[in-house]
């Protein structure tokens, strides 16, 4: 027993304390680290600060000067005079004639390094052809608010004989989080401490003509330095990740997965599975209501759409029997009036006859939508040769395709070869055509085309009729879709609900494209299984 909690211990130390200590060691030095990170990107910006601080002061010194010597009411000047208006600043006269106005920061090192704002402006009086004006800088322009001490240098080499000035900020709280190190009394130069920040960075050589260098240190970083509260810091995180884990797993288990699945659901409810049912056993009260409301509203669905399927089923065949009568009866009563050579009549009984024809082609597709009830265990798969198939398909559909002078083009390929259902295959063509027929207008054609390559065969039936918007397209294949945009036929939307049932039912996938007043294509694809891959090639038709 004593052996067992030993050996326990140490498992627990290897695979707990260890990995626990290890992580604290290294995130207290990335804590460190980010924390220079942080103060090196803060003294980044401060050196642009600076940078700006001290070229915008160059500037206005230029429109200074110029503005005592081109604004004033003077009426003549004089180097006397002139010498009068810059009393802070040393004066020089050329007599050569600048070609533009300069201005560039100096550095005189005799007897000590100091900063000097030069502004050269051309200016043609009094024998005057150029005045060089020469100021001390006041370094306090370049002072940035917060605990960073700047250092400046003429020139590059960081030493204590080049050190122009230190600009120390006004007031040093101690009371600023993160501020490790009191710098008023440290040497200058660069810090060997690593808790002190520091930048070097020299001035734009666009603004002076000698090596004016920055340094700017900071002991100031983020977050705060206790160890002990990065500790905490640290166990707050271990302790808050863990308790994410369990809420996120909480959430996930009791809400996002039965919502997941109540949302695959509705998508099969959608497209007609209506013979699903989720399991409520689930322990949150709001799903399981959720669930059985769902189950509810599945079930009321389903005996909605049977009762209506029933009574549609019943009142289309109650309708059949005395259109497919009337329709026989008109075509006598044609050929009645066609052997006693009245014209008129004749025209007339046609007309009733093609009307009816078309009230019970439409009786035909609703009957047919309703009673739509096949499974794979009804089908029987062989191979069919499409250009034959394209063929027997076209003689059905001949006659109302002559009533509209339509033409049928057949450009499939005698050696393309099929492994499907010739059934559905032939019903899907035919309502195709059909719907394609409705809504063609006189001399218009319809073509068959085939594209087999190694893994897929397209079947692709186009047309040059109204076209449909693109508004439409996701809902063409939706029983009854009504589109307030494109004047469509009801018999139409029946037969492309019924087309994409059968295209899914042997392994189908249909697609339309289509441009208004252009063209409409419809696009069946189909994958070749292994059989038809090994064997298309030896079928003859």
């Amino acid at each position: 027993m004593v052996n067992f909690a030993k050996y326990l211990f140490i498992i627990l130390a290897v695979t707990l304390i260890l990995p626990l200590m290890s992580l604290f060691l290294y995130s207290n030095k990335q804590i460190s680290k980010m924390e220079l990170d942080i103060s090196n990107r803060i003294l980044d910006n401060v050196s642009k600060e600076i940078n700006y601080n001290i070229e915008n002061n160059l500037k206005i010194e230029t429109v200074n000067a110029m503005e005592k010597l081109y604004i004033t009411s003077a009426s003549k000047f004089t180097k006397s005079n002139i010498k009068d208006i810059f009393k802070d600043a040393d004066v020089e006269f050329s007599n050569t004639f600048p070609d533009k106005i300069k201005y560039y920061y100096e550095v005189e090192r005799k007897p000590d390094p100091k900063l000097y704002s030069v502004v050269v402006i051309p200016f043609l009086e009094d024998g005057i052809k150029g005045i060089k004006i020469k100021k001390a800088v006041d370094l306090n322009v370049i002072k940035m608010p917060g605990p960073f001490f700047i250092e400046l240098y003429s020139d590059k080499n960081i030493s204590s004989k080049n050190l122009i000035d230190i600009i120390a900020p006004s007031q040093i709280s101690k009371t600023i989080i993160g501020f490790k190190k009191e710098l008023s009394s440290s040497p200058p130069g660069i810090p060997k401490d690593k808790n002190i920040a520091y930048k070097i960075f020299s001035l734009d050589k666009n603004y002076t003509n000698d090596n004016i260098t920055f340094l700017i240190k900071t002991s100031w970083h983020i977050p705060p330095v206790n160890p002990y509260a990065k500790r905490a810091v640290l166990l707050i995180m271990l302790l808050g990740v863990l308790l994410s884990i369990f809420v996120a797993r909480y959430i996930n288990i009791n809400f996002i997965n039965p919502f997941l699945k109540l949302s695959a659901a509705s998508k099969r409810v959608k497209s007609g599975d209506l013979n699903l049912v989720l399991n409520t056993g689930i322990k949150h009260k709001t799903v399981q209501e959720t669930y059985t409301n769902f189950n509810d509203m599945v079930k009321g669905l389903k005996e909605k759409e049977e009762l209506r399927s029933s009574f549609i089923r019943n009142l289309t065949h109650d309708l059949r029997t005395p259109l497919i009568a009337q329709e026989r009866a008109f075509s006598l009563i044609s050929n009645k009036f066609t052997e006693l050579g009245l014209t008129e009549e004749k025209e007339l009984s046609k007309s009733l006859e093609k009307n009816t024809s078309h009230l019970l082609r439409m009786v035909n597709l609703i009957l047919e939508s309703y009673q739509f009830n096949l499974n794979k265990e009804n089908l029987h798969f062989e191979k069919v040769n499409l250009t034959k198939a394209v063929k027997d398909c076209f003689i059905k559909i001949k006659p109302i395709a002559d009533e509209k002078e339509i033409k049928l083009i057949n450009k499939t390929d005698d050696k393309t070869v099929l492994y499907t259902d010739i059934t559905c295959l032939e019903r899907i063509i035919i309502n195709l055509c059909a719907n394609a027929i409705e809504n063609l207008s006189h001399g218009g054609y319809i073509k068959i085309t085939a594209q087999d390559s190694p893994e897929i065969i397209k079947i692709t039936v186009e047309d040059n009729g109204k076209g449909i918007p693109k508004e439409d397209i996701e809902h063409i294949f939706d029983r009854y879709f009504s589109s307030k945009s494109y004047n469509r036929k009801i018999g139409s939307g029946l037969g492309l609900d019924v087309v994409k049932k059968l295209t899914e039912i042997i392994d189908g996938k249909i697609e339309l494209e289509s441009e208004v007043l252009k063209y409409t294509k419809f696009t069946v694809t189909f994958a070749k299984n292994d059989k038809e891959k090994i064997n298309d090639k030896d079928y003859t038709g």
